[in-house]
């Protein structure tokens, strides 16, 4: 946690350089659609596959699109949305296609 002296501009830039999705050209429901099918993707994996992580999972769809900073960055933020979490929703989209979608999701990063 931060010191409560730290002024709010300077935890909102260290949030933007480290954890925004704002280089995302996604509406805020497709954001929260990223966040919860990768959410639902590590999670139903992690009886079969203990190893997983949501960093490598980012890292496997995306690592062609993404610089590793957001990588880790979209890592952070998916982990921290799954604590205490029982439940993933899938927003209507099938099994088959949640891993399309998310890389739909990923390619529409841009670094400007």
């Amino acid at each position: 946690m931060y010191p409560p002296d730290i002024p709010y501009n300077t935890l909102v830039e260290d949030y933007r350089r480290n954890f925004s999705l704002e280089n995302f050209k996604l509406n805020i429901e497709e954001k929260f659609c990223l966040i919860g099918l990768i959410v639902y993707l590590v999670e139903k994996n992690k009886s079969t596959k203990p190893d997983i992580t949501y960093y490598k999972v980012i890292y496997a769809l995306g690592k062609k699109q993404l610089p590793p900073e957001v990588i880790k960055g979209l890592a952070v933020v998916c982990e921290d949305f799954s604590k205490d979490t029982q439940t993933y929703p899938t927003y209507g989209i099938e099994k088959e296609q949640i891993i399309p979608t998310i890389q739909n999701f990923l390619g529409k990063y841009m670094p400007f």
